[in-house]
């Protein structure tokens, strides 16, 4: 760009890359280090390094934005890290309680801690030749977790490979109407080869933590009889094929029933049609029913979340929670609770 020193633009950059890297600090500059887990002292290292290196990911020295070297100190630590120090030009030391060839966790001989610890003569050609490999001890142990810890590898919308990969063995990489990485959470239970009502009321848990889910396997439930009997010369029923008078019939083993208790306001409103809750917990309960299901979900809830039907209250749902004659002086002398049928999910073997 015209009228701009490419020498003073490159200072400009260095001078913010150095303010990002002194995260450590607070706003008065104090070192706030050992208030840092070791993880993600490192994590923040690689985020604001130039190119987004990971500590220790190159064969020279000088990529490491930092240094890591031991505390020489004997005392119980207290923390992970120590402190930072800074020494311009130098990259900044940062003092770690573990691991370490001298300090508290030393492997070595006494010999040596000893004189690193008492600043003996020559003390200094020692420590500098044994920081060598406590930084990349430390760099390493980082990379380690790094590669093997799921938390620290996972990216957003579950598109980082071990996501991939598990969501691959389940069979759940593309399903219509709901991203695969909103099924992450259900990897344990969508393994199993039964669905078991354990397995529902955790599918619910994990968007309504507040709610409290019983889930009766074996909801009774009335049925058209598809051919009702009936006298006729031409189809004769006989007691013996236990013939079924009128038009309905009971059975227990084809339906769900799944009741729902909060006592959370916000949970409460999400559960009524039209609310985030309900979308999200139906498509995940279709998702892990599978092909064949019938179940039918009821709202508890203490009568002090019911709204007063008032026509500009816009909480209120016709024949969801609303009770007429409700008003603020007369909550005691009604039930103190209500129980609202909030939807149904359904669907045969295609």
């Amino acid at each position: 760009m015209a009228g701009t020193s490419p020498a003073k633009d490159t200072d400009v950059m260095d001078k913010q890359a150095e303010n990002k890297l002194s995260f450590w600090r607070d706003a008065q500059g104090g070192d706030q280090t050992p208030m840092f887990n070791f993880y993600r002292f490192c994590q923040l290292i690689e985020h604001f390094s130039a190119g987004g290196k990971a500590p220790g990911s190159s064969f020279s020295l000088r990529d490491d934005a930092v240094r890591f070297r031991p505390h020489p100190g004997m005392g119980f630590p207290v923390s992970e890290l120590k402190c930072t120090q800074e020494n311009a030009p130098h990259p900044p030391t940062v003092r770690t309680t573990f691991l370490g060839l001298y300090g508290t966790d030393s492997p070595l001989p006494t010999s040596y801690i000893d004189d690193i610890a008492q600043h003996r003569e020559g003390h200094e050609h020692l420590e500098a030749f044994l920081d060598i490999f406590n930084h990349r001890i430390m760099t390493q142990y980082y990379r380690i977790w790094r590669k093997y810890s799921y938390p620290a590898t996972f990216k957003a919308g579950g598109t980082d490979s071990i996501s991939q990969n598990l969501m691959a063995l389940t069979g759940i990489t593309a399903f219509p109407g709901l991203p695969a990485s909103r099924l992450l959470a259900l990897l344990q239970p969508l393994v199993r080869t039964t669905r078991t009502a354990e397995g529902i009321a955790g599918v619910i848990r994990i968007q309504a933590p507040a709610t409290r889910v019983t889930v009766e396997p074996h909801l009774p439930v009335s049925i058209p009889v598809r051919e009702a009997a009936r006298l006729s010369a031409n189809t004769r029923v006989t007691l013996g094929d236990r013939p079924i008078i009128g038009q309905m019939t009971g059975i227990n083993h084809r339906c769900i029933g799944v009741t729902l208790y909060t006592e959370d306001a916000q949970e409460a409103k999400g559960w009524l049609p039209g609310g985030q809750l309900r979308e999200d917990v139906f498509a995940l309960l279709r998702v892990y029913l599978g092909n064949k299901y019938d179940a039918r979900l009821q709202l508890t809830l203490p009568i002090d979340l019911v709204p007063l039907p008032k026509i500009d209250n816009k909480s209120v749902q016709l024949g969801y929670n609303v009770i007429l004659g409700l008003r603020a002086d007369n909550r005691q002398k009604i039930p103190p609770i209500i129980t609202i049928n909030i939807g149904r999910l359904k669907r045969e073997i295609d």
